[in-house]
């Protein structure tokens, strides 16, 4: 198990020993890493109408990637409150406040609990939302520069501005297809 700084756990991986239905016996290691949001960001700029989404890019050293592009993510708090997560996450994320009526969901209806990310050894499900807001140049501008993230989760985001119809190739992150 592995613990945050105040002592909550976030991650734990688990070796059981498990049976199907027909005494069956099922792979038995377990990754938990619970419930988890993303969100989409589009921004536009209010003086030429240009599109753009922000990416967050930091190191992932699973995937071996020290520049890796992914929409904004982060862990549920255990509590439930999707909304409330995805926006205190993009806030620590992207350095925006939102306000909560300004993201629509994006998880379907028949999903509550999520979409499964990896199923087959991870119980993470995650929720989708979309955030779009037009800002001037120079706000768009700034946002390019920024550096973000939780220092005492040894988080470094470096913020990319991207517009919409390079993105498709910009990144191989799941969250954003």
């Amino acid at each position: 198990i592995t613990h945050k700084h105040d002592g909550d756990p976030i991650f734990a991986k688990l070796d059981v020993e498990a049976y199907g239905t027909e005494d069956q016996r099922l792979p038995g290691i377990v990754f938990l890493r619970g419930g988890s949001v993303a969100i989409l960001p589009i921004i536009s700029s209010t003086e030429t109408g240009q599109r753009y989404i922000i990416f967050t890019q930091q190191s992932r050293l699973a995937i071996g990637e020290s520049a890796f592009l992914e929409i904004p993510a982060g862990m549920l708090d255990g509590k439930g409150n999707f909304v409330g997560i995805a926006a205190k996450e993009f806030e620590e994320e992207v350095g925006m406040s939102l306000k909560l009526e300004e993201l629509t969901r994006l998880t379907p209806e028949h999903a509550p609990k999520g979409i499964a990310i990896s199923p087959g050894v991870c119980d993470e499900m995650i929720h989708y939302y979309l955030f779009e807001k037009g800002l001037p140049e120079k706000k768009i501008g700034d946002l390019r520069t920024r550096i973000t993230g939780n220092a005492d989760e040894c988080e470094s985001i470096h913020l990319r501005v991207i517009p919409i119809k390079e993105a498709l190739t910009a990144t191989s992150d799941s969250k954003f297809f």
